[in-house]
């Protein structure tokens, strides 16, 4: 029994109402427990007839067939999401709660399929019903756990923002730094490796051009021939003190 769930909910004192709710939201009790358990593989197998149905070789062979199912599947929720409304004394917070609106989303696709055909793809949403299993199973205990864990990072959503907002800062530094370091490292050596000339550009005069050069770095000008003999002379050593 969970009595915060009884209090929001509006447990019934008394009547077909209250044998109803033991029946429907107590999975403690043996019928309870037996009713979520046949309700899990009536989900289960609604979802495996619509993800047969959209193999186009099952849906041409028994496509028929699938609808029949469907649309069985579909009254048999609705009346299960009538009578969990209509065994509490607060239904609105029942529609409102998130296996609420979960339930409500199982069964209206088919419905509105009626007046838009691709409204039907939203079946699938049915597959979230499931998580009725943490109850049946007895695995609350997990689930208040992820929601408090849950709980905490919104909590700290704040201080999570400036720790990505730091790491992203310092992976676009990174981004740009590195590789720019490492290739201006490599262009100074080569300019370092390529031997000074004197070589003159007839058109603007400019020196230094390199050996290997067809026209002037400056002017654009096309270069004489390179002659050994325009190969600057190595810089003389500084005296020692």
């Amino acid at each position: 029994m969970d009595p915060k769930r009884d209090e929001d909910l509006g447990k019934p004192l008394s009547g077909w109402r209250l044998s109803a709710y033991t029946v429907i939201f107590e999975a403690d009790t043996p019928a309870g427990r037996l009713f979520d358990q046949a309700l899990i593989v009536a989900i289960l197998a609604s979802v495996v007839v619509v993800i047969a149905d959209s193999v186009q070789e099952l849906h041409l062979r028994h496509g028929e067939a699938f609808h029949v199912l469907e649309w069985g599947f579909t009254l048999l929720f609705t009346v299960e999401y009538a009578v969990r409304l209509a065994c509490v004394r607060h239904p609105l917070r029942y529609a409102t709660s998130f296996f609420g609106i979960v339930d409500l989303l199982s069964i209206l696709p088919t419905y509105v399929a009626v007046l838009v055909p691709d409204a039907h793809l939203l079946i699938d949403v049915r597959i979230l019903r499931l998580l009725r299993i943490f109850r049946v199973l007895k695995l609350s205990a997990y689930l208040w756990e992820y929601q408090a864990l849950g709980r905490a990072l919104h909590a700290s959503r704040r201080k999570i923002l400036v720790f990505l907002s730091a790491v992203m800062m310092l992976l676009g530094w990174g981004t740009l730094a590195v590789p720019t370091g490492i290739v201006t490292s490599e262009l100074t050596a080569r300019r370092m490796l390529r031997a000074p000339t004197t070589r003159t550009c007839h058109a603007c005069l400019s020196e230094g051009h390199a050996a290997e050069a067809d026209y002037c770095m400056h002017c654009g000008a096309q270069l004489p021939e390179y002659a050994e003999g325009d190969r600057a002379a190595p810089a003389p050593p500084a005296a020692s003190g």
